[in-house]
């Protein structure tokens, strides 16, 4: 009795609960005749109106629990036409086919319908581009006009998806509202009209009994108490294996992201090791420019010595006595200039021309100056001061003024050598 009752209830029962209330009260008449034939007590009474809708709103809200327990969400992915341009403009931008794959596995959770795709690299740092971005333009499940922007890191191998625009159609859904509020308005007019109707009716019939108090009101309040515990039972099964098949959803969903982590991972390590490989082979290349190069350095440093040492040499063999120190040799092996008079000292000694004694100095600036005389080829009479310090000066061809200092002589005295 408790099954033929709930097919004939929960197959009466709408969303309309007025609608139903209708049926379930032309159904009464059936429901009396299966209680009457599954049980030995014949009930005749007739249900009231107010019983019936106060049953009828129970029974609607419990199976309306139990069919809103069942529902699952409905996740719009992207059609082919979709997808279909993504990887066309993914593989124009020369992406892997892995990396393609997350990326539209990440734009599929959208749920959106894709009007128009764009994409560029990006050099990150200055160095080569490395970063791609893609602009993506659709239509959401609200019929709303959306913008995404997707990123990939080639280095790091991260790809982030972000909501950047949302265009709300205003007019249609405007028209779509004007259409809600006027069925809604139509309904209400059928409702209140029927409600009208069955009011009017209700006060024309005599005063009923309470049914809740006859014996088939009590056995259809019982029937309903024991569906109702089977209902919650049903409930409470549904919701342990609805929770049971989230945590199984979740757990192949973390394990996916994690492969994809690794597989991302993997890419970027076998790019490193690609890069690694490059960078060896330019350093061998560097070193061996540098060799050479060290090479040709070397050889400039020998020419510059041998002709510095050419170049002194020939400078030094036109003077006698003297000689001209014109460069000078660094720590570092390489050559600096300097022009440094040695003249001979005490033993024979070359000393440099400003640590020298005056005579030394005296006869060093004689040879000097005839040495350039003669290479020029002219004469000029050369003045010696303080020759009183010079024992012996160095014969030359020029004209020698002596400047002597003598404590006999108080004027001048001018004497002349023939």
């Amino acid at each position: 009795m408790d099954e033929d009752l709930k097919i004939v209830l929960t197959s009466e029962l709408e969303a309309d609960e007025e609608a139903s209330a209708q049926r379930i009260s032309a159904q009464l008449p059936n429901i009396a005749k299966l209680i009457n034939s599954k049980s030995s007590i014949k009930v005749g009474v007739t249900l009231d109106e107010a019983g019936i809708q106060s049953q009828t709103q129970r029974i609607t809200q419990q199976i309306a629990r139990a069919t809103k327990s069942q529902s699952v969400g409905v996740s719009l992915s992207l059609d082919q036409s979709s997808v279909n341009k993504i990887k066309t403009e993914l593989n124009n931008l020369k992406v892997s086919p892995d990396i393609s794959r997350a990326m539209t596995d990440q734009l599929d959770q959208m749920g959106i319908q894709i009007d128009r795709i764009t994409g560029r690299w990006e050099a990150v740092n200055g160095e080569e581009e490395r970063m791609l971005n893609l602009t993506i333009q659709g239509t959401d499940q609200m019929q709303r006009t959306v913008t995404y922007l997707q990123t990939y890191n080639a280095e790091t191998g991260e790809i982030n998806t972000h909501l950047t625009n949302v265009t709300a159609n205003l007019e249609r859904q405007r028209r779509e509202q004007e259409q809600v509020a006027a069925q809604a308005k139509k309904d209400n007019e059928s409702r209140v009209s029927y409600l009208t109707a069955r009011k009017e009716a209700i006060k024309a019939e005599p005063p009923r009994p309470d049914f809740s108090e006859t014996e088939r009101g009590q056995a259809i309040a019982k029937t309903i108490q024991t569906i109702s515990g089977q209902i919650e039972a049903a409930e409470q099964k549904q919701s342990a294996a609805l929770r049971e098949v989230n945590e199984r959803q979740q757990a192949a969903m973390n394990n996916c992201r994690q492969i994809r982590y690794m597989q991302s991972q993997t890419a970027a390590t076998e790019r490193q090791r690609q890069r690694i490989a490059e960078l060896e082979a330019e350093e061998k290349s560097l070193a061996a420019e540098y060799e050479k190069t060290e090479q040709g350095v070397y050889l400039c440093e020998v020419f510059v010595k041998t002709k510095v040492a050419l170049l002194t040499e020939r400078i030094n063999s036109k003077f006698k006595s003297v000689s001209f120190q014109l460069f000078r040799e660094q720590t570092n092996g390489g050559v600096a200039d300097c022009c440094e008079v040695l003249v001979p000292g005490e033993g024979g000694a070359m000393v440099p021309y400003s640590t020298a004694n005056k005579a030394a100095v005296v006869n060093a600036g004689l040879e000097i100056i005839a040495t350039l005389s003669h290479h020029y080829g002219v004469r000029l009479p050369i003045v010696v001061d303080n020759a009183e310090s010079v024992t012996e000066l160095l014969p030359v061809d020029s004209q020698v003024i002596r400047l002597v200092v003598s404590a006999e002589d108080e004027s001048l005295r001018v004497e002349v050598d023939k």
